[in-house]
């Protein structure tokens, strides 16, 4: 039997989960039919009807409660889902100022690497202009001592 069948032939209004927790299993486990199941459930239950309506309701109200109780740990968790997904697309966002940055400064670094490399030669080549000169220089020195020697031996010639 049905749970509106009960209701029908009962005029009682209970709730699915009262009727699937405290009258099928009643109904299932005897031998009668619809009608004398519930002509005797009424006689049998016509005082508890409404202790049944208000176990039943209290369990409504819980059900509720909990049913609240998970809606508010939902949005708890969506909100969390959110701030989460704003955390991820500020972190994308940030990598992708860091691989434009790291890209600029894999150019910068590609040209100082470049100028590095012709300061470095333009100093090689003023390195060796200058042993050049130093080499030119200690010439011209030996050439002056030589001839300072000769002077001083000239000088010393007239006044002898």
């Amino acid at each position: 039997m049905m749970r509106e069948e009960f209701v029908a032939l009962t005029k009682v209004e209970v709730s699915h989960r009262f009727y699937t927790e405290r009258i099928e299993p009643l109904y299932m486990a005897q031998n009668e039919d619809k009608q004398t199941f519930c002509a005797e459930w009424l006689k049998a239950n016509k005082s508890n009807i409404c202790k049944a309506n208000i176990l039943d309701i209290g369990a409504m109200n819980r059900d509720v409660a909990l049913l609240e109780a998970t809606r508010a740990e939902y949005y708890k968790m969506r909100d969390t889902e959110n701030d989460l997904k704003h955390q991820v697309m500020s972190l994308g966002e940030n990598l992708e100022v860091a691989r434009r940055d790291a890209e600029r400064f894999e150019k910068e670094n590609k040209q100082f690497t470049s100028e590095n490399k012709a300061l470095r030669e333009k100093y090689h080549a003023l390195e060796e202009k200058l042993d050049t000169a130093a080499k030119v220089l200690s010439v011209k020195d030996g050439e002056i001592m030589k001839l300072k020697a000769m002077l001083f031996d000239m000088l010393m010639q007239k006044s002898a």
